[in-house]
């Protein structure tokens, strides 16, 4: 039997090479188990924060909601590739339990939470994903699901209008103790997720966990929560 997957979602101006190697710490803890997948947002972009000069040589650079300087009609296209391409993925990668999402990446992988939750509600074909686990998250989902249909709602907004998105996903979020772009009023509380979610402060800045004992603490949080499933 083939090892459960967990889909690796990398920052804006990153790419799934680079965050292989900012979450290697976590991966090596993992991968006994689990079996990491890294994706490729589809929208080539500007680098990231933290990416140069260390990455430079990594390029191209990529984004789920398209570059900085696209126009709202692009951004809109933006998202609908990434969405296709989670279709594509979600149909055609089997026993998948779940998320890790850094930064950009992080938001929408909460938001494929919430669009699988809504799926699964409405008896429509879902992912399944068991957790989600986020990083340095600097803005809201982007991909919720219709009340009528089983189709994505594109969205590029903050949605205020909807604080309590009540995820019954067991999720754990976890903030770096210096990082100023993930404290900024654009992330989510514990109280507005749903009653599973779990929040985690960690040493370092915007970046993945590097510590032994801030990793150990993560792995064993996946673990623990899967055993459970």
């Amino acid at each position: 039997m083939s090892k459960p997957t967990i889909i690796c979602l990398h920052g804006r101006g990153a790419n799934a090479e680079i965050f292989e190697i900012q979450s290697m710490p976590l991966i090596r803890l993992l991968e006994r188990r689990f079996e990491c997948v890294f994706v490729n947002a589809p929208n080539e972009c500007e680098a990231g924060p933290n990416i140069l000069p260390i990455f430079e040589d990594e390029a191209p650079f990529y984004s789920w909601l398209g570059s900085n300087t696209s126009k709202t009609t692009s951004s809109y296209e933006a998202i609908e590739e990434t969405i296709h391409l989670f279709d594509e993925l979600e149909s055609s990668t089997p026993n998948i339990a779940g998320i890790l999402g850094f930064s950009q990446g992080a938001a929408v992988g909460l938001g494929l939470l919430l669009r699988d939750q809504r799926r699964r509600i409405m008896g429509l074909p879902c992912a399944g994903y068991r957790f989600g686990v986020f990083a340095g998250e600097v803005r809201l989902p982007v991909l919720f699901e219709q009340e009528d249909s089983g189709a994505s709602t594109p969205s590029i907004e903050s949605d205020y209008s909807r604080p309590l998105l009540g995820l019954k996903t067991p999720t754990i979020h976890a903030t770096g103790r210096l990082d100023t772009l993930a404290t900024r009023g654009t992330t989510l509380s514990k109280f507005e997720i749903g009653t599973l979610a779990t929040e985690f402060t960690y040493e370092g800045g915007h970046e993945m966990p590097q510590t032994p004992r801030d990793n150990q603490y993560l792995a064993q949080w996946i673990d623990t929560l899967y055993d459970k499933c």
